[in-house]
């Protein structure tokens, strides 16, 4: 089921025509009620291997979702552009309940996926933990700055707490 829907977002993206795009709609709305778990606040596309176009094509859907704490987006082949379109998004829905992404197993993301993800750890309050695992194009240099960045994050929500 996973490749089919993926392959119907795909031929939207390419303007197959209406029949898809009404096909896309009701799939759309299969892949969201499947991703999402409001009880644990939690959006997961992950694993469908859909690849920026889908990606992309979705992220109206996680514009729309109030109140998500935890994004996992592991193993969909999605490169720089898709993670640049992704932190602009979140960025200006302000996506204040954030708390985790997950980009992991995405091999083709790079050092400038990295440096989009550090502004968006300066721009959302609650995001203080970037999953990037398994994303060898990433240095570790970069992973570095990330992980400090984020552990002064965690450390100032600490502070916050007490």
């Amino acid at each position: 089921m996973n490749v089919f829907i993926s392959l119907l977002i795909w031929m939207v993206k390419l303007n197959i025509g209406i029949d898809a795009e009404e096909r896309f709609t009701s799939n759309e709305e299969l892949l969201y009620s499947k991703a999402w778990d409001d009880t644990k606040n939690i959006l997961d596309f992950s694993y469908y291997l859909m690849g920026d176009s889908a990606f992309i094509a979705l992220i109206d859907i996680i514009e729309e979702q109030k109140g998500v704490e935890c994004l996992q987006i592991q193993g969909n082949n999605l490169t720089d552009e898709a993670v640049f379109r992704l932190c602009k998004s979140l960025e200006d829905v302000h996506h204040k309940d954030i708390r985790l992404i997950d980009i992991s197993e995405n091999p083709s993301l790079s050092d400038k996926s990295a440096t989009a993800l550090w502004s968006l750890v300066a721009r959302l309050p609650n995001l203080a933990e970037i999953r990037i695992d398994s994303c060898p194009l990433i240095s570790k240099s970069k992973k570095s700055i990330l992980d400090f960045k984020l552990d002064e994050k965690r450390t100032s929500l600490s502070k916050k707490d007490s």
